[in-house]
Protein backbone atom coordinates (compact mmCIF):
# COMPACT_ATOMS: atom_id res chain seq x y z
CA UNK A 1 0.00 0.00 0.00
CA UNK A 2 2.80 2.42 0.87
CA UNK A 3 4.43 1.92 -2.50
CA UNK A 4 1.17 2.70 -4.29
CA UNK A 5 0.71 5.87 -2.25
CA UNK A 6 4.26 6.96 -3.07
CA UNK A 7 3.62 6.44 -6.77
CA UNK A 8 0.38 8.34 -6.49
CA UNK A 9 2.17 11.21 -4.75
CA UNK A 10 4.36 11.60 -7.83
CA UNK A 11 1.48 12.15 -10.24
CA UNK A 12 -1.22 14.01 -8.32
CA UNK A 13 -1.78 17.47 -9.77
CA UNK A 14 -2.09 19.37 -6.47
CA UNK A 15 0.82 19.71 -4.07
CA UNK A 16 -1.46 19.37 -1.04
CA UNK A 17 -2.65 15.99 -2.33
CA UNK A 18 0.91 14.89 -3.09
CA UNK A 19 1.97 15.75 0.44
CA UNK A 20 -1.04 13.94 1.90
CA UNK A 21 -0.31 10.80 -0.14
CA UNK A 22 3.33 10.89 0.88
CA UNK A 23 2.40 11.26 4.54
CA UNK A 24 -0.05 8.38 4.25
CA UNK A 25 2.70 6.23 2.74
CA UNK A 26 4.96 7.01 5.68
CA UNK A 27 2.16 6.20 8.10
CA UNK A 28 1.44 2.89 6.36
CA UNK A 29 5.11 1.90 6.58
CA UNK A 30 5.24 2.82 10.27
CA UNK A 31 2.11 0.83 11.06
CA UNK A 32 3.43 -2.18 9.14
CA UNK A 33 6.70 -2.05 11.08
CA UNK A 34 4.80 -1.89 14.38
CA UNK A 35 2.68 -4.88 13.41
CA UNK A 36 5.77 -6.88 12.39
CA UNK A 37 7.43 -6.02 15.72
CA UNK A 38 4.35 -7.12 17.67
CA UNK A 39 4.17 -10.39 15.76
CA UNK A 40 7.87 -11.02 16.32
CA UNK A 41 7.46 -10.43 20.06
CA UNK A 42 4.48 -12.80 20.18
CA UNK A 43 6.57 -15.48 18.47
CA UNK A 44 9.20 -15.35 21.23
Amino acid sequence: MAAVLEELARVLPFQEDRIRASNEATSARTQAAQIRAEVAMDDN
